[in-house]
């Protein structure tokens, strides 16, 4: 749980009036005077209350009238922002248990942190010639977790300056474009989530047919 990050879903805010009313009475017998929601006890109880209104209104609505459906939709709109404020409740208590979310019948997604730890250094495990003229081919050891795409440089000036020669999404890659009979360097750079880059690998040489 160190690493991400759990989300409450309001699905409740998406339901019909009869699935509104179901999920009402769940989440209130699920949390309501309960010890595991012992940590979100004033929440629960303001849910126990909206809903028990809102339940009231519903029933008293059945036979139509202005005031008695407006007196209903305010009860919905209370009970939903008590239901909204649960599921922030529930958030912020939840540890390292999501059953204590599925448990109260909400749903959550779980979405990354931001890391701000430097991607690894790539390791080329070899550049070879390619099978067609002015192209080189190679691979890498690894693809480290976190790692979007792989920049690949190639250098004709022994590493004073370097140009791009193409990006990769794998361990695999092939630049093509190159000067034929040329010695040439290559290296790698890892770019990855939050805009992270690595630092280049060790520049490997290779003779370009």
């Amino acid at each position: 749980m160190s690493s991400n990050k759990v989300i409450v879903l309001r699905r409740h805010n998406e339901m019909t009036l009869p699935q509104l009313r179901t999920h009402g009475s769940n989440v209130t017998t699920a949390t309501f005077d309960i010890p595991a929601y012992l940590s979100v006890k004033p929440e629960a109880d303001d849910v126990k209350l909206k809903y028990d209104l809102f339940e009231t209104a519903c029933v008293a609505a059945t036979n139509g009238g202005k005031t008695l459906n407006q007196m209903k939709d305010k009860r919905k709109v209370e009970f939903l922002v008590s239901l909204d404020v649960l599921g922030t409740a529930l958030q912020l208590n939840v540890g390292d248990d999501l059953t204590f979310i599925t448990n109260a019948y909400y749903e959550y997604r779980v979405q990354p942190v931001k890391s701000d730890a430097p991607l690894p250094d790539p390791n080329l495990l070899y550049v070879k010639a390619g099978v067609l003229l002015g192209t080189v081919e190679g691979k890498l050891i690894d693809l480290p977790k976190g790692v979007r795409t792989v920049a690949l440089e190639y250098s004709v000036d022994e590493g004073v300056t370097w140009q791009n020669g193409t990006y990769s999404t794998g361990k695999k890659f092939i630049i093509t474009g190159l000067t034929s009979r040329t010695d040439i360097l290559v290296r790698a750079i890892f770019h990855g989530t939050f805009q992270r880059s690595s630092n280049p690998s060790t520049p490997v040489p290779v003779f370009v047919l």
